[in-house]
């Protein structure tokens, strides 16, 4: 990695960690210790398009990891990849704790709540994110053109789906990750190449998913997100060759909700992120998500999000 990236990430890391003391002092009124910002992140979603600080080219922002954060829990709105170039990182995400090590990714879908528990390396730990402008209906269909799965839970990634790590990335995709930092550290960088480089990096690092060791929980949720419109507790039961009794139980177990709750959270998420990144009337959007009735992605929004479909597009534009 060359020293003009290195430069980069380390610019962006500290204009971060700037942004996250100028909000929580701007909310507590007066100098912040450790403790403080862990108490105001965790609780709200952070927006990188709302002005929280985080400056973002073309919708993506590359970063060395800031010490400020290990240990605080937080979720965001966002795609997260992190990417372990050396040293070992402890990840905890939704209750469940990953060990990478040096060559190892991890993909935060939105809404996940994660933390970076221990980073031996800040300078080898880097966080490439995805705001909302990058994830327009071409990018969608972009990573969908296949109907592959895993692509169709990074889209919709249900809340409770949690981590995607990717073991071992390989030479070939770390130069992908090279030459996407590379491209962001240009004055003048290319949206274009920006974005292509961003779908083979994404395509690389689903293959090297699918190779990994079985992962039932992120199964099922790339299961449930791809039939989100169809999906019931019985196919479900019958995709994964279990009575739809003990899958029920089993289903709590795993995510610590009913089945019927994760859809129609599932449902409702993917609705606030259609809201933001395209123009869909909310009709449409209902209509997409599965709901046969607007006025029932109406009375899910007051229970989920305490405001309204078009509230949420107001604060999301």
């Amino acid at each position: 990695m060359n020293e003009t990236i290195k430069k980069m990430l380390a610019k962006n890391r500290d204009a971060v960690t700037t942004a996250a003391i100028s909000e929580t002092e701007k909310q507590t009124g007066r100098k912040v210790t450790g403790d403080e910002l862990r108490t105001v992140y965790e609780s709200k979603t952070l927006d990188l398009d709302s002005g929280d600080g985080v400056p973002t080219y073309g919708g993506v922002l590359a970063s060395f990891h800031s010490a400020y954060f290990t240990g605080v829990k937080h979720s965001h709105d966002f795609f997260e990849m992190s990417f372990v170039m050396s040293g070992t990182v402890t990840d905890v995400t939704d209750g469940e704790k990953i060990t990478l090590g040096a060559g190892d990714a991890v993909i935060h879908p939105p809404l996940s709540r994660h933390a970076i528990e221990t980073c031996s390396d800040p300078d080898g730990l880097i966080n490439v994110v995805l705001s909302r402008e990058m994830l327009t209906d071409s990018f969608y269909s972009s990573l969908l053109r296949d109907k592959n799965l895993e692509a169709a839970f990074y889209c919709r990634a249900p809340q409770s789906s949690g981590a995607i790590p990717v073991r071992n990335i390989g030479e070939s995709t770390r130069a992908v990750v090279e030459l996407l930092l590379g491209e962001l550290a240009l004055p003048d960088r290319s949206q274009t190449v920006i974005e292509s480089t961003l779908l083979l990096l994404l395509a690389q690092l689903l293959r090297g998913y699918k190779s990994a060791p079985r992962n039932l929980k992120g199964e099922i949720g790339a299961y449930i997100a791809e039939n989100l419109t169809s999906v019931s507790l019985t196919t479900a039961a019958e995709r994964f060759g279990y009575n739809a009794k003990y899958f029920s139980g089993l289903f709590k177990k795993l995510f610590g909700k009913t089945f019927a709750d994760v859809v129609r959270d599932s449902k409702l998420d993917y609705a606030a992120t259609l809201l933001g990144c395209t123009d869909y009337s909310i009709e449409k959007v209902a209509e997409i998500v599965g709901y046969r009735d607007p006025a029932a992605l109406y009375d899910g929004f007051k229970a989920r999000f305490s405001t309204t479909p078009a509230a949420m597009r107001k604060k999301k534009r």
